[in-house]
C-alpha cells in the first residue's frame, strides 16, 4: 500500500518493531510517540526509487524512544534496537527541511542501538530537523546508546541543511559515523554541542563528533556566501574530526567551528579538532573558496593532526587555528617537536 499516514499514535512495548514498512510507495510516519519496542522504533526497508522521485517515506514529527507528558515533561522508554532504521531504500526524507513552515522536530533519544541507521545501499536520505540525544532544550542528555547517526555501506545521503540541521549530541559513540559510504555530506549540524539560554554550550557525543572511515568524497561543511553550511563541532570525548582508512579520500572539511563558536566559546574536543591517519588522502581541510577556512581552537590536545600513517595529498589552507592545548597543527600526532609542526 502507498500514500498512507501513520499519524497522533502512541506505538509502545510491542514484540518486534515499532513501525515497519516495505516494498511499497510513499508513506507518511509523523507525530507520534514511539517507544519501549523490542526491534526498532521505525524499519524502512527494500525500497527503489519511486515514479518521478517521489519519497519512498517521510519520518517527521516523532518522539522515538522518548516520550511527552501531559504538562511536557519527558520520559524514556528506548526501543530495543535502532530509533530509526533504513535498509536498501532510494531517496527518503527523515525531518522536514521548510525553513518557514517546518514540522515539529523528531526527538530520537533513549534507543539502545543508534539514533538513526542508514545501511545496505541506501542512499538519497536526507535527515533534517531531528534532535538525536537530547530533547529541542538540549537540558537533558538522553543519548542513544550507538552512534547518533550510523550510514554503513550507503552511499550519496546528506546530513542536515541551511537552518535546519540536526542537534546531534549526548551519544554513547560517536555522534556521526560514516563507515564504506561515499558521496555523504554533512551540513549545518549542532554535533555534541547545544544552544542554551547561555549561548553554546558542550554536550558532548562520547567519541568522534564525526568519525569517516573508507568513505570517499565525504563533505564536512561547504563554503556558501549566502549561507551558513558549517558544523558546530565541540565536546566531544574523541576528535571533532576524525578521517581514517585508505578507502578515505577527495574528503573536504570547510567552514566548521572545531572546539568553538563565532564568539569564541571553549567547547573543545578531548582530543584533537580534527585528526587523519590510516592511509587517509588527498584531503582538503580549509579551501580558497571566500569563507571556507575552518576556526578550530580549544581542543585539548592539537588543532589539526596528522599521523605518520596519514596518505599524501592532505592540504591545511586557510584555516583560524588558536589556542589548543597542544599544537595548532601537529605533522606526526604525537605532540613531539618536528621541524615542520608550528612552534
Amino acid at each position: 500500500t502507498h500514500g498512507n499516514l501513520v499519524g497522533f499514535n502512541q506505538i509502545y512495548n510491542n514484540g518486534g518493531d515499532g513501525v515497519f514498512i516495505t516494498g511499497t510507495g510513499r508513506n507518511d510516519i509523523k507525530n507520534n510517540a514511539v517507544h519501549g519496542n523490542q526491534a526498532n522504533g521505525i524499519l524502512v526497508k527494500d525500497i527503489s526509487e519511486l515514479f518521478q522521485q517521489e519519497y519512498a517515506a517521510v519520518i517527521s514529527g516523532n518522539q522515538i524512544g522518548v516520550f511527552f507528558g501531559d504538562e511536557g515533561e519527558v520520559f524514556t522508554n528506548g526501543n530495543g534496537q535502532s530509533g530509526i532504521r533504513i535498509s536498501n531504500v532510494q531517496r527518503m526524507l527523515i525531518g522536514l527541511a521548510d525553513i518557514l513552515f517546518p514540522d515539529p522536530k523528531n526527538i530520537i533519544a533513549a534507543n539502545r542501538g543508534d539514533g538513526i541507521r542508514l545501511e545496505n545501499g541506501t542512499r538519497k536520505v536526507s535527515i533534517n530537523n531531528s534532535v538525536i540525544g537530547t530533547t529541542t532544550t538540549g537540558t537533558l542528555n538522553l543519548g542513544n546508546a550507538g552512534d547518533g547517526i550510523l550510514i554503513i555501506d550507503s552511499p550519496d545521503n546528506t546530513i542536515g541543511a541551511v537552518g535546519t540541521g540536526n542537534i546531534i549530541s549526548g551519544n554513547e559513540l560517536n555522534g556521526i559515523e560514516i563507515n564504506n559510504s561515499p558521496l555523504n555530506g554533512v551540513f549545518g549540524n549542532f554535533i555534541g554541542i547545544i544552544g542554551s539560554g547561555d549561548g553554546y554550550v558542550k554536550l558532548g557525543n562520547g567519541l568522534n563528533g564525526v568519525n569517516v572511515l573508507n568513505s570517499d568524497s565525504v563533505q564536512i561543511g561547504q563554503a556558501f556566501l549566502s549561507s551558513f553550511l558549517g558544523n558546530y563541532i565541540g565536546g566531544n570525548g574523541g576528535n571533532g574530526i576524525f578521517l581514517q582508512g585508505a578507502g578515505t579520500q577527495n574528503a573536504t572539511i570547510k567552514s566548521n567551528y572545531i572546539g568553538t563558536d563565532p564568539a569564541d566559546r571553549l567547547l573543545g574536543n578531548a582530543m584533537h579538532g580534527v585528526l587523519i591517519l590510516d592511509n587517509a588522502q588527498t584531503i582538503s581541510v580549509g579551501g580558497q573558496e571566500i569563507k571556507a577556512g575552518n576556526r578550530v581552537a580549544h581542543n585539548e590536545q592539537s588543532g589539526i593532526a596528522l599521523d605518520p600513517s596519514a596518505g599524501n595529498g592532505i592540504v591545511v589552507d586557510p584555516n583560524e587555528i588558536y589556542a589548543n592545548g597542544v599544537k595548532g597543527i601537529d605533522l606526526r600526532a604525537d605532540g613531539m617537536p618536528l621541524l615542520n609542526d608550528p612552534g
